[in-house]
């Protein structure tokens, strides 16, 4: 019982930290794909 807790723990995790990627990335290729992009990138 206590490994198959653990391991729906880590799916759950797993699940929910490729969620964030996919957003992360979307914003992101967004932000390149606009005139933003330029502006950060000559911020830095």
């Amino acid at each position: 019982m206590c490994d198959h807790t653990e391991n729906t723990f880590w799916i759950s995790r797993l699940i929910c930290f490729s969620i964030v990627s996919i957003t992360i990335i979307q914003f992101f290729s967004n932000i390149i794909q606009g005139d933003m992009f330029i502006s950060m990138f000559l911020s830095f």
